[in-house]
């Protein structure tokens, strides 16, 4: 290169690499030092010339602080070298090979700043693959500063079948070879963020193939356990994003900027910061480095997040619980199962079970589905398993005590009644040797209380409840779960009354569980005289209510995916209830009994086909239009019949996302109020639909009254019309529009895409479900105006 480009006048090299050249040059015109980009490769090379011009183009969208500014695209040489902003200062790379690890709160501080330069590129859909430490500078005041998007790309045009960026930085699903999001970058911060923490890359290997083999098989250790200054709830933040599962990690950048946040300001976050012993603190850190555990807490916490103030809320719990597939199913043919009655026609969305059963029990049930579906997840103990069913038969027997102390109902008590025992589960599952040793202690003559004290120094329902403060449990809830220690107060409100029912349902289950058939009088007897004041039950009747426990146990477990087994431990449960052993058989012969099998089946059958792996769209579909016929001739929310109806377009069709977009009177245009699917906050903030012409496709379909579908954008006469804010944000190769028109004015639009072309598959008898829907949408507008 010569000594001058242009006015660019030469100084020095920055650096080199494989690829390009970095020089410092001033530009004498406006009198400041600029950092100049070259490619090694000279002007012939097409393919070169290209990425680097590709590079421009993706950082040119890009104005923020905590990205290194391109000033310009200058020709050169038969080529192009690009001029960026000079920030003086030094790259992450050197200053870690100079100083190692980086003092905890300050490392923190710079990841936080990587990740708002980072998310402020996947707002604008652009996927980096290649942060590391070399690709970030330190500027003067020591401020990270994103750089080099050399082999950046559009997020929904991500290469997956091949490995992209620097090795010892890449996500599990570019080793893979599966589809990669921007949750690959988030992957990458994590890796940046242990290796800035600890002073160490956590997959170092001899080389590629084995730091390929641990990015994608090896359990990755705890910072903390690599360098002790590293904070234990700096653990959780860098495992959650080191998930090998890229649905368990952070969803956004911003999400984990947020925990970094309130790592940084403490205090400000009761539940992150509570002060407890340090017991408790030594165990919940051993907890913590499971590798599965903050995937479990993530899942349970960004649930109990969600506040039942709006409809807001209720679609917000919705969408979180639409990213899980098997949680999806799981909760609907729950909530479609006998325990719960028939409500008029199968329960096929989401938001309809929450308008039905009401956002707590949702959330509740959601999460007895997470906790017990992860307890199981893997090959335990058969104590382990035990436990479990106890901790069911315990929120079982919860439900029905609510009853019996004036609670209209009781499910909250349920998932109290399970928590009853939940420090007990913890230990088993992730303390194993320390249970062992307090069941052995147990059965030589300890209580349990006193084994557990000995052995972790605190008792189970300590533990218990601190992972439900970490878990950010309602303070209702915690309330209700703590064990009373002496005497039963007489409850106040229904907090006192939950607590009350949980209690006494874990203090019974308890007993069927360890207590021998020997001392089963004298156990109920003591349990009696210790609730007999405030839970109407006499001591006769202590059994039959454990009998009517352990029926809903064996009707209900499989709901809930709790393996009841055959035999062994509930049979052992029985014969303490004095109920006799026999194989599970349905009562028949009664023509009530018949007709209550038919019907029960037939709305089986119903569920199985919203519920199935694979999803049959038309089923979904019809399913959800007598769902929503069934919202339409009750007392109903507009905002919640709209969120079932795009939740069914969603399931059903399986788009990328759905939007649903109203009339903005006062700036006379359409703009997105509600959606499900991927980037929906970006989303919101881009599509917006002028009214005021015909000139693109949205504008003649709500003109026109037009229910298009294009299957590519990038042919046939109607993508001339597709607007530039969509191509530039949106960025969907196919998509459906369905106008809301009534009285010939324009309300608003249903809105679904799929990100590649040819991949709506609609069938015609699909397609005609879909404005089914959309014209019931116009028929609960219609009956809400005035």
């Amino acid at each position: 290169m010569a000594d001058k480009i242009g006015r660019f006048e030469l100084v020095k090299p920055l650096g080199q690499g494989a690829q390009g050249r970095v020089w410092l040059a001033n530009d004498p015109m406006l009198g400041r030092m600029v950092a100049i980009k070259e490619l090694l490769t000279k002007g012939t090379d097409t393919r070169h010339r290209e990425a680097l011009l590709g590079e421009a183009r993706i950082v040119s969208q890009l104005q923020h602080p905590s990205i290194v500014q391109l000033f310009d695209v200058v020709e050169h040489d038969k080529g192009h070298v690009l001029v960026f902003e000079y920030v003086e200062g030094q790259s992450l790379k050197d200053w870690m090979d100079a100083n190692g690890a980086m003092e905890p709160v300050k490392a923190a501080g710079v990841i936080a700043e990587i990740l708002s330069g980072l998310g402020a590129a996947h707002e604008k859909g652009i996927l980096h693959r290649d942060i590391k430490p070399a690709n970030v500078m330190l500027d003067a005041n020591g401020h990270a500063r994103l750089m080099d998007f050399g082999i950046a790309v559009p997020a929904n045009q991500s290469n997956t079948s091949a490995a992209s960026g620097t090795v010892q930085y890449m996500a599990p699903e570019y080793v893979s070879g599966r589809p990669a999001a921007i949750n690959a970058d988030i992957f990458s911060v994590g890796v940046l963020g242990y290796e800035l923490m600890t002073g160490r890359n956590p997959f170092e290997g001899s080389n590629t193939f084995e730091v390929l083999n641990r990015i994608a098989n090896v359990a990755v250790v705890p910072p903390s356990q690599v360098l002790a200054a590293v904070p234990e709830r700096m653990d959780h933040i860098l495992m959650v994003a080191l998930n090998k599962n890229a649905t368990e990690r952070y969803a956004s950048a911003n999400d984990m900027q947020t925990a970094l946040q309130s790592f940084l300001t403490p205090g400000e976050n009761g539940a992150e910061t509570a002060a407890y012993s340090p017991t408790l603190e030594f165990l919940l850190r051993r907890l913590k480095h499971s590798q599965d555990f903050p995937a479990l807490s993530q899942s349970i916490t960004s649930i109990n997040k969600l506040v039942a103030a709006d409809a807001e809320s209720i679609h917000r719990l919705a969408e979180t619980i639409l990213h899980d597939f098997s949680l999806t199913n799981k909760l609907l043919r729950l909530v479609n199962s006998a325990v719960y009655g028939q409500f008029g026609g199968t329960i096929s969305t989401i938001s309809r079970a929450v308008l039905i059963l009401g956002f707590d029990t949702v959330r509740n049930l959601a999460i007895s589905l997470i906790v017990f579906e992860h307890l199981q997840n893997r090959q335990q103990a058969t104590n382990l398993k035990d436990l479990i069913v106890g901790s069911f038969l315990s929120g079982l027997l919860a439900r029905k005590a609510a009853k019996k102390v004036g609670l209209r109902t009781g499910e909250e008590s349920f998932i109290c009644g399970m928590f009853y025992h939940m420090g007990k589960l913890l230990a088993a599952y992730y303390l194993n040797e320390e249970y062992q040793e307090i069941v052995k202690r147990m059965q030589q003559g300890q209580t349990e209380q006193q084994a557990a004290m000995q052995v972790l120094g605190v008792d189970f329902s300590e533990l218990g409840l601190c992972v439900s403060k970490e878990w950010r449990f309602p303070d209702k809830l915690i309330k209700a779960m703590t064990p009373f220690k002496d005497s039963v107060p007489t409850p106040r409100g229904d907090a006192e009354q939950i607590r009350l029912a949980a209690n006494y349902a874990g203090g019974l289950s308890q007993i069927a569980m360890f207590a021998g058939i020997t001392d089963r009088d004298k156990s109920i007897a003591a349990l009696h005289q210790q609730y007999s004041k405030h839970v109407p039950i006499t001591e006769s009747e202590h059994l039959e209510f454990l009998k009517e426990g352990l029926n809903a146990l064996l009707d209900e477990a499989h709901f809930f995916g709790v393996d009841v087994g055959r035999g062994g431990f509930v049979n052992k449960l029985k014969q303490f209830a004095g109920m006799p052993y026999q194989s599970a058989e349905t009562k028949s012969g009664e023509l009530g009994d018949t007709l209550e099998q038919a019907a029960q089946a037939f709305l089986n059958a119903e569920v199985d086909t919203v519920t199935q792996d694979t999803i049959d769209t038309e089923g979904v579909l019809t399913a959800g239009v007598q769902d929503i016929t069934n919202t339409l001739v009750s007392d109903y929310k507009l905002n919640d019949l709209i969120n079932m109806i795009l939740e069914t377009m969603y399931r059903g069709v399986g788009f990328r996302r759905v939007l649903f977009c109203m009339k903005d009177v006062r700036a006379g245009k359409l703009v997105a109020r509600f959606g499900y699917g991927a980037d929906i906050p970006e989303m919101k903030q881009y599509f917006s639909v002028p009214l005021d012409g015909v000139h693109d496709v949205f504008q003649l379909s709500m003109s026109k009254n037009l229910d298009i579908q294009i299957d590519d954008v990038k042919t046939g006469s109607l993508s001339e019309r597709v607007p530039q804010w969509f191509k530039t944000h949106v960025r969907a190769e196919a998509f459906v529009v369905l106008p809301v028109i009534i009285d010939k004015k324009a309300i608003g639009m249903f809105y679904g895409d799929q990100a590649t072309a040819n991949t709506l598959n609609l069938t015609a008898k699909s397609l005609t479900l879909l404005k089914t829907l959309r014209n019931q949408a116009v028929l609960g507008i219609r009956q809400k105006q005035p």
